[in-house]
């Protein structure tokens, strides 16, 4: 079982993360006693890419992956923004639940005469865990007087909106 299932599974009983120590995922329980550490597992995935230039820019396309294409200046650039593509195609595909497919032995690439074949890889532990602590933007209203009051007490929206969320869900 990937370490992935099993914290969907700690996740689904209550528990809830609160740190990592080396390789170890920490989870606590609100009600339960002590800590569940987790050993996080290297998850790298490895898949060829064809690259071309075509004039401006080193074009980056993966056989295995159709619409997983991205672009560089130069050939460092279109390798690092073949890295992002990558592992951006590939979380998504996780999200929809889509079956990824088995990368393409690269002595099996059939690539044009102008395309060079290179091997792309990615820690999809360590993006799968960038993408779970991501922040995002939210817009609230609330009332002149409600903002007043707080902007006086000096309360932070943003962890006060955190910290009630938190309590309500039960994390």
């Amino acid at each position: 079982m990937k370490s992935s299932e099993i914290i969907k599974i700690l996740e689904s009983d209550g528990w809830y993360w609160v740190n990592t120590v080396g390789s170890h995922h920490h989870f606590k329980h609100p009600t339960k006693p002590g800590r569940r550490r987790l050993h996080m597992e290297k998850d790298i995935r490895i898949y060829p890419a064809l690259l071309s230039e075509d004039g401006k820019y080193v074009c980056v396309r993966f056989p295995d992956l159709p619409g997983c294409n991205t672009f560089g200046e130069d050939y460092a650039d279109a390798i690092a923004s073949a890295k992002d593509a990558l592992g951006g195609h590939l979380l998504c595909m996780e999200e929809d639940n889509d079956p990824i497919p088995s990368p393409t032995p690269v002595n099996k690439l059939q690539p044009e005469e102008d395309e060079i074949a290179v091997l792309i890889d990615v820690r999809m532990d360590i993006l799968r865990e960038e993408e779970r602590k991501k922040s995002v933007s939210k817009n609230v209203t609330i009332p002149a007087w409600l903002n007043k009051m707080a902007m006086e007490h000096k309360i932070n929206f943003s962890s006060a909106l955190q910290e009630t969320l938190r309590d309500r869900l039960g994390v």
